[in-house]
């Protein structure tokens, strides 16, 4: 193997990292709203502590699994920007569009009733109050998260090189 050395290999970097930023700096925003969020939960009791660990988990699972699959949609505008074929990146990003409005009322429905998805965890029933409170909060982040996860491939450098 050998050393990266090369200005070539150097130039790589500086392209992958300027690239990688945003994404480091949203995962550790991530992070510390977790960690500033039961800091203040922690203050009150167990009970709303425990609450807000089902809620966050809860919300996360729904989450990742419907952004999961918008962003398995992303390599279908590089494969079609790579083959020359531009003019249908549009008509792919507007039903990916069409998937993401369908899977916010999918996301809606599970965080706003999570009782079935608490239910598969056994919760305590001492946990219902507080963790109703938390999850049905969380609804109101599904559509902005999925228009950004179904239009992230609009932003990308080489689709908008296509533009």
């Amino acid at each position: 193997m050998r050393p990266m050395t090369t200005s070539t290999d150097m130039r790589d970097v500086r392209k992958i990292a300027a690239l990688a930023w945003p994404v480091l700096i949203g995962q550790l925003a991530v992070i510390a709203f977790g960690v500033i969020d039961t800091a203040m939960v922690s203050r009150f009791s167990a009970t709303d502590l425990a609450a807000l660990g089902l809620g966050g988990s809860v919300y996360i699972s729904v989450y990742i699994g419907l952004t999961g699959i918008l962003v398995a949609l992303q390599p279908i505008a590089g494969q079609l920007f790579g083959a020359g074929r531009e003019s249908e990146i549009g008509e792919e990003t507007r039903q990916a569009l069409w998937l993401a409005a369908v899977l916010v009322v999918i996301g809606f429905v599970l965080l706003y009733f999570p009782e079935p998805l608490l239910a598969l965890a056994k919760t305590p029933p001492r946990c219902t109050t507080a963790r109703s409170t938390i999850c049905a909060s969380s609804p109101s982040a599904c559509p902005r998260a999925s228009r950004f996860a179904s239009t992230a491939r609009s932003r990308t450098p080489s689709a908008s090189r296509g533009s």
